[in-house]
C-alpha cells in the first residue's frame, strides 16, 4: 500500500472521529444510565497545564520473523508559556526486544518557543524543527488539502475540496448507529474513583456495509480503486480483535486521574501469507496507561543549548 493511500485512510479515520464521535456522544448513552453518562462524558478538564506518568507495552508473538516485546515508561508535562505558546517536556525510557536483538530506549521531547526538539538517545544529540513547518510538511503529503490550524481545531471545511471529501465520508457514515459498536459500563468504584470501561466492536464495524462504503469513498479520494477491495480483507484480519478504554474519575472533583487503552488481536497466519496449516496465529497486544495525572502544575521548559535545527523543507520529504 502506498504512503498516499495509507495517509488517505488515516485522514478518513480522523474525519470519522472528528465528525461522528461528538454527535454520537450527544445522542447516545451507550448502555449507561443518564447520571453515569453525564459523569463519564463531562470530566472537569479546566486546567492550564497537565503533568502525568505513562507506560507503553507492546508484545507480538507468533510472527514468522520472531517475537517483539517493548516496555517503556515515561513522564510528561504540557502547558503554555507567558505568551500563550504551547510548551511540553516528555521523557521515555525502557527496552525493546526484537528479532534483531535488545535495545535500550531513551527518548526526550521538548516543545518551546514554537519549536519541537527531540533527542532519540542514539548519540546524535538534540534536533529541532519549527512546529508550523512540521505541520505544513505533513499536510503536503495529503491528497486532501488541509490547513494545519484547521486540523488542530477540528474545522476542516474552509477549503471546498476538503469539505467535499469529508462530506463524502459523512454521507458514507450517515446510516451508522454508534451504539451498535460502542458500549460503556460503569465498573466498581475504586478508592473514591469512578471506573468506566469503553468497549469498541471494531470487528463488527469492519464487517458492516457502512465500512465497505467508507473504503469505497477513501479509494475515490486517493485515486486508488483497489482500496475498496481491502474492506473484506481488513474485516477478516481484525475479526479476533478487542479494544477497550478504562477511565478513572474522581467522585469529588470529576477529574480524570487515569486512562488505560488496551488493544489485542490474533491474526490468522493465512492472512500473513503462511501456507503451513500448522502455523500459529500472530498475537498482538498493546497497552497505553496514562496515570497520576496532575492539574495546573508549574511547567517550565527550556530549549536545549546544543540543538541542531533541521534544514527547512525536510519534514515533507
Amino acid at each position: 500500500m502506498s504512503r498516499r493511500v495509507r495517509l488517505t485512510l488515516f485522514l478518513t479515520l480522523l474525519a470519522v472521529l472528528l465528525a461522528l464521535v461528538p454527535s454520537a456522544l450527544a445522542q447516545e448513552t451507550f448502555g449507561l444510565s443518564a447520571e453515569d453518562f453525564a459523569l463519564f462524558s463531562s470530566p472537569n478538564m479546566d486546567a492550564d497545564s497537565l503533568a502525568f506518568n505513562f507506560s507503553v507495552d507492546l508484545n507480538v508473538t507468533g510472527a514468522p520473523d520472531g517475537a517483539v516485546a517493548i516496555a517503556l515508561t515515561g513522564t510528561g508535562a504540557v502547558g503554555t508559556d507567558s505568551a500563550g505558546m504551547p510548551v511540553a517536556d516528555i521523557t521515555l525510557t525502557g527496552n525493546a526486544d526484537t528479532p534483531d536483538g535488545s535495545s535500550p530506549v531513551n527518548v526526550e521531547l521538548r516543545v518551546v518557543d514554537g519549536i519541537l526538539y527531540f533527542n532519540l538517545g542514539d548519540g546524535s544529540g538534540w534536533v529541532g524543527q519549527p512546529l508550523d513547518e512540521m505541520m505544513s510538511g505533513l499536510s503536503s503529503l495529503s491528497p486532501i488539502p488541509l490547513n494545519p490550524s484547521e486540523l488542530a481545531s477540528g474545522d476542516m471545511t474552509s477549503d471546498p475540496e476538503a469539505a467535499a471529501a469529508i462530506g463524502e465520508v459523512m454521507s458514507a457514515l450517515s446510516e451508522v448507529n454508534p451504539s451498535d459498536y460502542i458500549g460503556i459500563a460503569r465498573l466498581d468504584d475504586m478508592s473514591g474513583q469512578a471506573h468506566f470501561q469503553v468497549n469498541v466492536d471494531v470487528s463488527g464495524f469492519l464487517s458492516s456495509d457502512a465500512f465497505t462504503q467508507l473504503m469505497t469513498t477513501a479509494g475515490s479520494m486517493s485515486g486508488d480503486d483497489s482500496v475498496a477491495s481491502m474492506a473484506p480483507m481488513l474485516a477478516m484480519m481484525f475479526q479476533n480483535m478487542s479494544l477497550t478504554f478504562d477511565q478513572f474519575m474522581g467522585l469529588e472533583d470529576n477529574r480524570v486521574s487515569q486512562g488505560v487503552l488496551n488493544f489485542a488481536m490474533s491474526i490468522n497466519p493465512a492472512m500473513m501469507g503462511a501456507s503451513d496449516t500448522d502455523a500459529q496465529p500472530v498475537d498482538v497486544s498493546f497497552k497505553l496507561d496514562v496515570n497520576s495525572i496532575q492539574y495546573n502544575p508549574e511547567v517550565s521548559v527550556t530549549a536545549p543549548e546544543d540543538a541542531m535545527m533541521m534544514p527547512s523543507g525536510t519534514s515533507g520529504s
